[in-house]
């Protein structure tokens, strides 16, 4: 027991000077000053790197990339094509087989085109038409009160009335007029008289298809229409399909819807592809000449390739 009481009054005497200390309290407050030390580091910081970044995104964006390739140019947009309208537009044709018959003959065709004077001058697609009007002789053209004015190069045929009545039915029937057409130099003050339009008979051919179109396709067992205009003895044609060997398939009649006076009728029928073998033809059409060619101008003929399939 001494021993125990002695060890006790030890311990007492080495502590009695040490003043106790609330350690926790102190813990707490130091904690809290790091942690401002650190948020405030933070705040800074964070705010530093923000500028660092903004300033690195604007230095990349004014720079190329150095692993990316330059992009190529974009291709310039294309430029668009005029849009095209169909015309009717009148070609140079062979005229009728008879000893009076005159040499060649105008045919009404439609054209799909950026211009009737476009169309006027471009080849036709009918091999069997032509046309007297070279590239870049017509210009344009101006519908007047009094007349239709067409402004030419030194190139056009302006002294071809065969060529002058192409140009005259053309631009007439595309603007239903019977206005008179004049033909003006572009850079020389000088020009031609109206032209007046001769009778249809005269200078048109008086058989003329106006459908089907050249090249066209049907389906065997359908029905072929033909259309067109045209003058005949007792207002009577005829149509038929030639095939590549010569035989005659489908023929059928014309019948115009008059013959008296002296212009062209219009005229339709079918022809039924039935028993038409798939391949290609030629559709036929003519007058009628009672004389069978021995006198007069003989029978007026126009043709168009067809496909039956």
């Amino acid at each position: 027991m001494n021993d125990d009481q002695d060890l006790r009054d030890a311990l007492s005497t080495a502590v009695e000077d040490v003043e106790p200390t609330d350690r926790l309290v102190a813990i707490r407050q130091g904690t809290r000053r790091t942690t401002r030390r650190r948020r405030s580091w933070w705040a800074a910081g964070g705010g530093a790197l923000a500028v660092a970044s903004v300033v690195a995104v604007a230095l990349v964006a004014g720079s190329p990339s150095p692993q990316r390739a330059a992009e190529p140019a974009a291709s310039p947009s294309p430029v668009p094509e005029p849009a095209r309208t169909t015309y009717p537009v009148y070609y140079v044709g062979p005229g009728p087989d008879g000893p009076d018959a005159p040499a060649a003959m105008l045919y009404r065709s439609y054209v799909e085109s950026a211009s009737p004077l476009a169309a006027l001058m471009a080849t036709p697609t009918d091999p069997d038409y032509r046309t007297l009007w070279p590239a870049d002789s017509l210009l344009s053209y101006d519908v007047q009160e009094t007349e239709i004015e067409v402004v030419v190069s030194p190139t056009a045929p302006v002294d071809d009335e065969l060529a002058r009545q192409q140009l005259v039915y053309t631009l007439q029937t595309l603007q239903q007029t019977d206005l008179p057409v004049t033909l003006s130099y572009e850079s020389i003050d000088r020009g031609t008289a109206p032209i007046a339009k001769e009778p249809e008979l005269e200078v048109l051919s008086h058989m003329s298809i106006d459908e089907p179109s050249e090249g066209s396709t049907f389906t065997s067992g359908e029905t072929l229409p033909v259309t067109g205009r045209g003058n005949s003895f007792e207002a009577s044609g005829q149509c038929a399909l030639l095939s590549e060997d010569g035989a005659e398939l489908g023929a059928t009649l014309a019948q115009m819807d008059g013959w008296i006076e002296p212009r062209l009728y219009a005229w339709e029928l079918s022809i039924d592809l039935t028993d038409v073998p798939a391949g290609t033809y030629t559709l036929t059409c003519i007058t009628d000449d009672p004389t069978g060619g021995t006198e007069g101008r003989g029978t007026d003929t126009d043709t168009r390739t067809v496909i039956v399939e």
